[in-house]
């Protein structure tokens, strides 16, 4: 995998209590870098969210964001807990 600019806001974008969306054309390697991310998380208070799949297209469709929320800790989401990243620059040097 070619290590890009974008990954230090991304990391960047993990350190604060949100959720974090990637959006952009097919075939661009949003799945690739999400489920890298993903790995390079020191937490289990992850999830990852195929919205091509149509029962989690129902979750973010409500209007309602405390539905939403509740709908992601059916899910597993904690909120009370913070999702820490390593540092995967530092590995590609």
């Amino acid at each position: 995998m070619i290590v890009r600019k974008l990954y230090t806001e991304l990391e960047s974008a993990l350190q604060v209590k949100q959720i974090l969306a990637i959006t952009g054309l097919r075939r661009v390697g949003k799945t690739t870098i999400i489920k890298y991310m993903l790995s390079s998380i020191e937490s289990n208070n992850t999830l990852y969210f195929d919205l091509e799949r149509i029962e989690y297209r129902k979750i973010f469709s409500d209007e309602n964001y405390g539905s939403i929320i509740k709908a992601l800790e059916i899910e597993g989401v904690d909120f009370s807990k913070k999702a820490t990243s390593k540092p995967w620059l530092e590995k590609s040097k």
